[in-house]
């Protein structure tokens, strides 16, 4: 988990600082994730307390910190592949 959130917070690879603030929003329920205080209006009223709830930008919010989430562990599956070509893994 400390990895991928040194990637988000990471200029070269997460432009908008929207998806670090949700992504810490919520880490705090890591490791499980099944907190009921996790659905998208309550962290809405988290990220943007004086907002109403916009779907639209939640599921872009989602969308985003997921496609992070795939280009980490492309990013980490590659790593490791160069890494174990040299030490025969």
């Amino acid at each position: 988990m400390k990895s991928f959130a040194d990637y988000v917070d990471s200029p070269f690879f997460n432009k908008k600082s929207s998806i670090t603030k949700f992504f810490k929003s919520i880490t705090v329920f890591y490791p499980d994730f099944n907190d009921e205080s996790l659905g998208r209006e309550i962290l809405w009223k988290s990220l943007y307390p004086a907002k109403p709830y916009n779907y639209g930008v939640m599921k872009n919010l989602i969308h985003d910190l997921t496609k992070l989430a795939e280009d980490f562990a492309s990013q980490s599956r590659i790593k490791r592949i160069i890494h174990c070509t040299g030490l025969n893994c």
